[in-house]
Order: C-alpha cells, then structure tokens, then sequence
C-alpha cells in the first residue's frame, strides 16, 4: 500500500512538473513553428530572418520608416480611419492598397528575429490581409 502511495505521489510531481515546462514556454509556440515556412512564403525570402524588421532593424532608414508608419497606423486605428499605402510584395509586385486596420502585431521567427505586422481589411483583395510594416510606403490616412 505505501509503495502505490509514493509511486502515485511520484506521478502526480512529474506531470505538475510538465505542466509547469509547458507554461514556461513562449505563447503561441506550436503556431510560431507551424508558421514558419508560410512566413517565407507571405513575406518572400529576400530578407534575413536573423534580423529584426520591427523597432531594431539594423539599417535605420528602414527603421524609421518603419516608425513613421507605426505611427500613423496607430493613430488610424486610434481614430477608426482607413489607410491607403503602396506595398511591395515578395516577388517586387507593387500595388496600392485602400485599408481597415484591425491590429498591428509582432510576428516572432523562430530563430529569435522579428517582423512589425499589420492585420486589416483589404479593400482591393476585399478580404482580411497581413502585410508587413518594413515593404510598406507612402502610409496616409484617408
């Protein structure tokens, strides 16, 4: 009888202990790894994703466009307005795009690098779009 006391006190500490390593790591893990290929394919291969293309990208042009367009996206969606930007996707295509924002997030690769994104409605695609912040210009409110 004791012994099935302490293998079952034992049981009970290695599944507190997964569970507590679980919670422990980055959230939306499993999403982040599964997104990884698609990320390349969404925001084509000519980047290096050891950089980060959010607030500390290395060439500071790139980054204060980035700012600038932070800037008036969050005032856009602070004021519930419609943007218009040109965009430049992967493949060099560049279009002009009409938009709702919904939310601008982080996306983190997982090599530790990251990319300032944008979620909003597309009026030209007429459907939700994510679009990153570093192949956008010309970000105005409308």
């Amino acid at each position: 009888m004791e012994i099935l006391l302490i293998i079952a006190l034992v049981l009970i500490f290695i599944c507190f202990k997964n569970k507590k390593e679980n919670k422990s790591e980055k959230p939306f893990s499993d999403k982040t790894k599964s997104w990884s290929n698609q990320a390349n394919k969404n925001f084509g291969g000519n980047h290096d994703r050891r950089k980060n293309y959010g607030k500390h990208y290395s060439n500071k042009s790139v980054t204060s466009l980035i700012d600038k367009n932070e800037e008036i996206i969050n005032a856009a969606l602070r004021d519930k307005k419609t943007i218009h930007f040109n965009y430049e996707d992967r493949n060099k295509v560049r279009t002009s795009r009409t938009v709702n924002p919904n939310r601008l997030f982080t996306y983190y690769f997982d090599d530790d690098g990251e990319m300032l994104c944008l979620e909003a409605f597309c009026h030209l695609r007429k459907a939700n779009r994510t679009f990153a912040l570093f192949r956008m210009s010309s970000v105005t409110i409308i």
